[in-house]
């Protein structure tokens, strides 16, 4: 799918609200390889301070080591998506997650987690990878970030044995407030981006109104996932002042207050 870049005219509405922390967005990618540079520049522009970075394989997991060495602002998480999962491999991966975790300061485990929507890799090739980077979180302290679409049982089922001795957070939720406070009582956090801005996304919007202010995240998602009214164009953290003012509304807040607790909740968790 392609997908717009954004211009100064259509940026020109956005406000800034300095403070704000994308906890997570896709940077290493090809859709950021022709502008990096700008896109940090917007970022700071709106007010973003800081940006984590989850790796979806080996080679990104290399790649956003170098990032995060280069830009002070960056922060990264080392692990495989579930599209990936088949490249995972019980004896090497482990392996050369903790050469890298020696290498840089990473801030969390991941992205990992389950996968039911696209038939990209087997649910148990899943699992398999999966219960890999549980262990290493569990081993290393660090917290998980987890992907979930139409997985949230068999997720859950997976991280229940482990309540109270790991953390971290199912990343743009989408399973509902039932399943969000399942989650939560597990410990996790719960990641609030730009479907909020949907107008018929009811199930996201609950959840956004319902999470306590000190367990859930900001993020893009980026390049995916952009806010109303920037469907179409590439998703980046310059976008997310649409995203806090949308959930500002929700949940009866200032602009400033969510921005506050959203970046103290990513620092809180990330140890950023």
């Amino acid at each position: 799918m392609t997908m717009k870049l954004l211009t100064p005219e259509k940026l020109a509405p956005l406000a800034s609200y300095p403070g704000i922390i994308d906890s997570h967005i896709h940077l290493d990618s090809k859709a950021f390889a022709e502008d990096f540079a700008d896109c940090l520049t917007r970022a700071r522009e709106a007010g973003v301070t800081r940006m984590l970075l989850p790796s979806i394989d080996q080679a990104s997991s290399q790649r956003i080591l170098k990032l995060t060495q280069e830009h002070c602002q960056l922060s990264g998480a080392v692990g495989i998506h579930p599209h990936a999962a088949a490249e995972f491999d019980p004896h090497s991966s482990p392996q050369l997650w903790r050469e890298l975790l020696r290498q840089g300061k990473w801030a969390a485990i991941g992205e990992t987690g389950l996968e039911l929507h696209y038939d990209f890799c087997p649910l148990e090739t899943q699992k398999v990878s999966l219960q890999a980077q549980i262990e290493l979180a569990a081993e290393t302290g660090l917290p998980l970030i987890l992907h979930c679409r139409l997985a949230e049982e068999p997720l859950y089922d997976m991280l229940q044995p482990w309540a109270g001795k790991l953390t971290g957070v199912v990343h743009c939720f989408t399973g509902g407030w039932e399943w969000a406070s399942k989650f939560l009582d597990l410990g996790f956090y719960i990641g609030v981006g730009g479907l909020v801005t949907l107008p018929k996304a009811d199930e996201v919007h609950e959840v956004a109104t319902k999470v306590p202010d000190d367990r859930w995240l900001l993020e893009t998602d980026g390049p995916y996932l952009s806010p109303v009214p920037f469907r179409g164009f590439r998703n980046e953290s310059c976008l997310l002042p649409a995203v806090v003012e949308r959930i500002a509304s929700l949940r009866g807040q200032s602009v400033s207050e969510i921005v506050r607790q959203s970046a103290e909740n990513a620092t809180r968790l990330f140890h950023m």
